[in-house]
């Protein structure tokens, strides 16, 4: 930690420099993200951070999560049932050979 304190002194005179504490508050008030290759990266993309890194960002971006405002559980569940609605016959075939029902609503096991 030392030597990166020394660097950050020597090329961000004045930058305030934390080595302990909650990475995502830290990224979230900070106004450049600078890393060589960690995942934090992502958080900073997703805050509309500047952000430097060894990573292709124009390729993160593009990998990056859809930001829907916490919707990602309403669109994965609707995925899977128009997944399920299309295979509606063969996951019922699929359920005879089990002891329950994979399309009932409620889940529960059947006699």
């Amino acid at each position: 930690m030392p030597r990166a304190t020394r660097e950050i002194i020597k090329w961000a005179p004045g930058s305030l420099i934390f080595s302990t504490g909650n990475t995502n508050e830290m990224i979230a008030n900070c106004d450049i993200l600078l890393t060589k290759f960690s995942t934090v990266v992502y958080v900073g993309l997703a805050l509309g951070k500047e952000v430097y890194s060894e990573f292709d960002l124009e390729e993160l971006k593009r990998l990056m999560p859809l930001q829907n405002g916490n919707r990602s559980a309403d669109r994965i569940a609707g995925i899977c049932l128009s997944v399920m609605e299309e295979n509606y016959d063969l996951l019922n075939e699929m359920s005879a050979n089990r002891d329950y029902n994979i399309m009932s609503e409620s889940y529960v096991r059947s006699n």
